[in-house]
């Protein structure tokens, strides 16, 4: 288990996050199987994350960017096992829904549909008293990663490589976060930072104080009422100059001469039609409508850095 951990941190300390490919999927598979030794220690919810200091502390000399990304490090790693274990928990509902021994069709669908490893299938089983069918299991996951192999294919072809529907959705949901924050908090409000991935957002603002209750809860609402607006995404190549003029952008981003602005609009049928909701210079992509977003949540609220706060939020 330490030495997952330990792995975990130094990988998460290069700005990786967890994801279902490449670099993020190792360290997903390396915290996942930490919790797992973790909960067989009977180690607690806090008693891993409490952990990683230690780890930082341990390896700082050599590698003093471990401290300096501390606050980043802990984010990725507690978001995934916070995951995790909302994973397990929904898994181990659907194995109790199963009588008798577990095929292999049915152990991958447990791993596949509700993110159950096979490692936690079979101990439930063992509890139980009951049978896995393991070959089958590994025959079906074959025939998947063929599959997957396939798709990929055709999707870097494409050009979509990663453009995941849920990383497009949380990418749009933080362009609504962004107007929000300077709509309810003030015009102070700038974006000092941003990281999305398929299951979450995470977006830092200026601003000199931790944010209210009733604050939170008015920015969730206001970014819903956006949502649910069915606001019109559309974009426009413009001269960087022009685009600065009319546009949200970051401060500190190098932008090409040409630059994207997305805009969004509220729709024909609604009362304050043709009106700009938001509009940012940005690569891209976004989904068509805010419709398609769903419900905005946050899950977090703190401090990033001095003068700096941290939002994390959902789409459900």
């Amino acid at each position: 288990m330490a030495d997952h951990l330990r792995t975990a941190v130094f990988i998460a300390s290069e700005g990786v996050t967890p994801d279902n490919s490449g670099r993020g999927y190792v360290l997903r598979r390396i915290i996942r199987r930490a919790v797992e030794h973790a909960d067989t220690l009977q180690m607690g919810e806090g008693g891993l994350t409490d952990l990683i200091g230690p780890v930082i502390a341990i390896y700082n000399d050599p590698y003093p960017e471990l401290s300096e990304n501390e606050g980043d490090i802990l984010d990725t790693i507690e978001d995934e096992i916070d995951n995790f274990r909302q994973t397990l928990k929904r898994g181990r509902k659907q194995f109790a829904k199963i009588d008798g021994d577990i095929s292999g069709k049915q152990a991958f669908d447990l791993y596949q549909s509700h993110g159950l490893p096979l490692s936690v299938t079979k101990k439930l089983a063992e509890k139980k008293g009951v049978a896995v069918d393991e070959p089958a299991f590994h025959k079906q996951m074959e025939k998947h990663k063929e599959k997957s192999r396939q798709a990929g294919q055709k999707q870097f072809k494409g050009g979509l490589a990663n453009q995941k529907e849920e990383t497009v959705r949380l990418h749009t949901a933080t362009h609504l976060l962004n107007q929000v924050l300077r709509d309810v908090l003030g015009d102070h409000v700038s974006q000092e930072g941003s990281n999305i991935t398929t299951e979450r957002l995470r977006f830092d603002f200026s601003h000199p104080e931790a944010l209210t209750e009733k604050e939170i809860a008015e920015i969730e609402t206001q970014v819903n009422k956006a949502i649910d607006a069915g606001l019109e995404v559309s974009k426009d190549e413009k001269p960087l100059k022009e685009a600065k003029e009319e546009a949200v952008y970051l401060d500190q981003a190098n932008y090409p001469d040409e630059v994207t602005v997305y805009e969004m609009v509220y729709p024909d049928d609604h009362p304050q039609s043709g009106e700009v909701f938001s509009k940012e210079i940005c690569r891209g992509p976004h989904v068509d409508n805010t419709n398609e977003l769903g419900e905005f949540e946050i899950t977090k609220e703190k401090s990033s850095s001095a003068g700096v706060r941290r939002i994390k939020a959902t789409l459900t």
